[in-house]
């Protein structure tokens, strides 16, 4: 088997940009939230959702933890499904979770949790 040049960008690569903008798509997430989130440019994660330029295998874990999938989840070669569209509840829950991430002071974050559990312990309880 022969291999494209290790730095040249190949049709896997485009095609694993293409899983990531599907699954991004489906969980109603911003290429600008992602790209934040892993600590790149908008540009730069544009160009690898194009395929554009290639994924390393850090970035690609770190961007699979973001958008809340395994990292084989991208990769050619799997089974064709239809992507799984996230209810808003579950893209509610990825944004307060990366919200919450992003404050810093431990007094805060004690607050934010505290506010959740009084909200959580006054709603009614789901039947099952």
């Amino acid at each position: 088997m022969v291999f494209a040049e290790p730095r040249s960008v190949t049709e896997v690569d485009a095609q694993i940009g293409e899983a990531i903008r599907l699954r991004r798509k489906g969980l109603g997430l911003r290429q600008a939230d992602i790209a934040e989130q892993v600590g790149i440019s908008t540009q730069q994660f544009q160009k690898y959702e194009a395929g554009d330029s290639r994924i390393s295998a850090s970035l690609l874990f770190r961007i699979a933890a973001v958008l809340d999938c395994a990292p084989q989840e991208f990769f050619p070669g799997r089974p064709k499904q239809k992507p799984k569209r996230a209810s808003p509840d579950d893209v509610m829950g990825l944004q307060l979770q990366r919200a919450f991430e992003r404050i810093r002071s431990r007094r805060e974050r004690q607050m934010v949790l505290a506010l959740a559990r009084r909200f959580s312990e006054s709603a009614p309880r789901a039947k099952r």
